[in-house]
């Protein structure tokens, strides 16, 4: 998502619920394959995966996730 040029092309408003839909949608997806959300940024999500518990495929499922 670009949210840099939906910025110059949507109002405040609009653009506020794309950006939340768009973090709701990324949320059940990341929560879906046991990943934790450290930190929501605009349209960037910091995702860590094998916290705060483990697993053997962590890697693959982020890879998953992306």
């Amino acid at each position: 998502m670009d949210s840099t040029v939906l910025s110059g092309q949507l109002d405040p408003e609009d653009l506020r619920d794309v950006v939340r839909a768009y973090q709701q949608v990324c949320s059940e997806i990341i929560t879906r394959f046991d990943g934790h959300i450290a930190q929501l940024l605009g349209d960037g999500l910091l995702v860590y995966f094998g916290y705060p518990q483990a697993h053997e495929d962590d890697a693959q499922r982020a890879i998953r996730v992306g």
